[in-house]
């Protein structure tokens, strides 16, 4: 049986795969019903299949840091290198 993601997609904007997940469910039958099983195929370890385009900047504005030659410190472009 294969989900029905665009159903899913209706209350989830993502299917995360944990890495103990995948460990405890790879070549094994995931019972749906009496009837019905899945496996979890095509999947890989600590996964996300995104089923909308929520995922987004959270940030306003990018911020592009620099790091000045021989100095170990990043700072903003609006900020001078404190020397």
């Amino acid at each position: 049986m294969i989900p029905d993601w665009e159903r899913v997609a209706a209350r989830w904007d993502a299917v995360h795969l944990t890495t103990l997940g995948y460990l405890s469910t790879a070549t094994t039958l995931v019972e749906i019903d009496e009837e019905y099983g899945s496996v979890i195929g095509g999947w890989a370890p600590d996964s996300t299949i995104w089923l909308t385009d929520v995922a987004r900047e959270w940030t306003p504005q990018r911020q592009e840091w620099t790091r000045p030659q021989d100095d170990w410190r990043w700072c903003p472009p609006e900020l001078p290198s404190a020397r």
